[in-house]
């Protein structure tokens, strides 16, 4: 069984990766130049490993969509349901704070909260 055969048996993940696609469609990783949404895939893998369920699977493969495209949390709220997006919302940076170290920070309490 290849590595990503669970997301087949997963509608939910199988809907966030399809999603993760469309809108990470151009992006590459500043590694090697590959396909972004190689690392969703990637985050998906390891959360399926680990045991977690499909939901924080799902969010585990949309856990950018927030950073790194035009998704607002409504709209994943309204595709994937409040769980995945208050998780997504969860690991996701403020953009509102400009100064880097406080951002990280401010996210570090932010996932510790969550």
């Amino acid at each position: 069984m290849a590595r990503t055969d669970f997301v087949d048996r997963s509608p939910l993940t199988r809907a966030a990766l399809d999603f993760a696609d469309r809108w990470h469609a151009g992006q590459t990783r500043e590694s090697g130049g590959i396909p972004f949404v190689t690392h969703p895939i990637e985050v998906a893998c390891l959360l399926h490993e680990a045991g977690f369920p499909d939901v924080v699977v799902a969010a585990g493969v949309l856990h950018d969509v927030l950073e790194d495209t035009a998704v607002e949390r409504g709209e994943l709220e309204r595709s994937f349901g409040p769980e995945v997006a208050g998780l997504v919302g969860a690991v996701s940076e403020d953009p509102a704070i400009e100064d880097e170290d406080e951002r990280k920070a401010a996210l570090r309490d932010q996932v510790a909260r969550a």
